[in-house]
């Protein structure tokens, strides 16, 4: 049997937002992974990385102080330099150690900003990344099951939940209903590729999941 997946109803409206802007993340990567699935695993990710890297160098060229990073880059190699030629003044080494450290620290300082600019994108970056290298889609004939959880465990809205799939998923056992936790489950088997759409409806209220079976390296 395969992993779980869990549905739940409960979404508040940051996480609504969130999941708005993975979407769209998703979206975006999809197109971009396109020409990659079929591919070996090595060429998209050298490719994802070299431009990654691109990226993060011209975020950091054109947001931080350049002038004052040639500065303190010049004052650290003097220090060093100075340690070379006094190396027998005991004084002078541990005074050039002690600004080599202190210009060192203003480096950190001068990559703060590009790395507040960096961050969120190469959060959202790495999350695609990792759904497609970290997880694997499922197989074809493989099982997983889908548990839907309901927000209000006591409502009694477990007896209405109804799945709603498309021929190409298979529904092999279930609903397992477990009214005491408000949880519901089935065991799904993906017949055909591609990214299939899942509809858990109880009453009016419709909570969609995706369910990608494939051999490559989709998400």
């Amino acid at each position: 049997m395969g992993e779980t997946c869990v549905l739940r109803t409960r979404r508040g409206d940051g996480i609504a937002g969130m999941a708005l802007v993975n979407r769209l993340t998703t979206v975006l990567f999809d197109i971009c992974f396109a020409p990659f699935v079929r591919a070996p695993g090595w060429l998209s990710l050298i490719t994802f990385s070299v431009l990654t890297a691109a990226a993060g160098l011209l975020v950091y060229k054109y947001t931080s102080n350049q002038t004052a990073i040639t500065r303190t880059k010049d004052r650290i190699k003097a220090n060093i330099l100075a340690i070379k030629l006094f190396r027998d003044d005991l004084g002078v080494i541990a005074s050039s150690l002690a600004r080599v450290c202190w210009h060192a620290t203003a480096m950190l300082r001068f990559a703060a900003l590009p790395l507040i600019i960096m961050i969120v994108p190469f959060v959202l970056v790495m999350a695609q990344l990792g759904l497609r290298y970290q997880w694997r889609p499922l197989l074809p004939s493989e099982t997983v099951v889908l548990t839907a959880q309901l927000a209000d465990a006591g409502s009694g809205s477990v007896d209405d939940a109804r799945l709603e799939t498309s021929g190409a998923v298979v529904v092999d056992a279930g609903p397992l209903r477990i009214p005491s936790e408000g949880r519901v489950m089935w065991r799904l088997r993906g017949a055909d590729l591609g990214d299939h759409r899942l509809r858990v409806r109880i009453g009016e209220e419709v909570v969609g999941k995706s369910l990608v079976v494939g051999d490559g390296y989709d998400r």
